[in-house]
């Protein structure tokens, strides 16, 4: 029987030094990873980034996770290791390529579409645009329209305003976008066509969505993060000149010039320590709410 004990406690002990070990590794790892990703340095809060089947944007980067808000608004916790170990995608604040595909049937002229689609980019605010064709099916062309986006803040809705601009002006040409197969049994002269009626100003539907673009819904948590960080560097940044100008001393008029600098960088640091302190306690309250 006390063999049968001692047995039990050797195994029980082995067990717990594995799980011991095992969370050692793990936690150890996603500090380093941690570490590793504060070095590199490659997104921030409030950046856009994709990685394995998450995409949202960058609230917290701590030690051993980041959290994304999703487009659902959502809070997502990955932890670092997983961010060192899988590609990871960042929209770049300098502006991203935003496309959209649609199938049209072999009956309408591609130059035709191409003028459309570019029509429908010009109107979502993209520049640079241009038009490809992905694939020749057996009931359908592919076509795919794409533009530069300047302002990545707009990322979410630029896309559905790219995709209701192509709706739009395909519609207005006349152009029906039914492809690959009509599904609906319905019989239809040869000169009919599947189109939605004209629709009315757009004006109603803006007021409808309230003033509000999708994104500050989507990523209220993200921006504020961003605005935190933006904030902290521009705190970083005056303390630095205030030292630099404090370290460059002088007499006289020069002297004078120095503190009244000084003095406007000290007034523009407690403003931005106002609305700093602000921020983060508006952003603990949503949390703890």
């Amino acid at each position: 029987m006390e063999v049968n004990i001692q047995n039990i406690v050797a195994l029980i002990g082995l067990l717990l030094t594995a799980i011991t070990a095992l969370a050692s590794t793990t936690f150890l790892a996603n500090a380093m990873a941690g570490f590793m990703l504060r070095r590199v340095k490659n997104f921030r809060p409030g950046d856009y980034l994709s990685v394995g089947d998450y995409f949202g944007r960058v609230t917290e980067q701590g030690i051993f996770h980041t959290e994304l808000q999703t487009e659902d608004s959502d809070l997502v916790t990955v932890p670092n290791m997983f961010m060192v170990t899988n590609p990871v995608k960042v929209v770049r604040g300098t502006g991203t390529i935003v496309s959209a595909t649609v199938s049209l049937g072999y009956d309408v002229a591609h130059a035709s579409v191409f003028f459309l689609l570019l029509e429908a980019a010009k109107e979502a605010d993209l520049a640079d645009s241009f038009v490809q064709i992905l694939d020749l099916g057996d009931a359908s062309i592919t076509y795919r329209v794409a533009g530069t986006l300047i302002d990545i803040s707009v990322l979410v809705s630029t896309r559905s305003k790219l995709r209701a601009g192509m709706l739009d002006s395909l519609h207005r040409a006349g152009v029906e976008v039914v492809s690959p197969a009509i599904v609906d049994q319905r019989r239809l002269l040869r000169e009919e066509k599947i189109l939605p009626p004209i629709h009315e100003s757009t004006e109603r539907t803006e007021a409808a969505q309230g003033k509000q673009t999708p994104e500050e819904v989507m990523f209220a948590k993200a921006l504020k993060a961003e605005r935190i960080q933006r904030l902290k560097d521009r705190i970083t940044n005056l303390t630095n000149e205030i030292e630099q100008i404090q370290l460059s001393a002088t007499e006289g008029a020069e002297q004078n010039e120095r503190e009244t600098q000084i003095s406007w960088r000290k007034s523009w640091l407690k403003r931005i320590q106002i609305e700093l302190n602000r921020l983060q306690e508006d952003l603990e309250t949503r949390e703890n709410d």
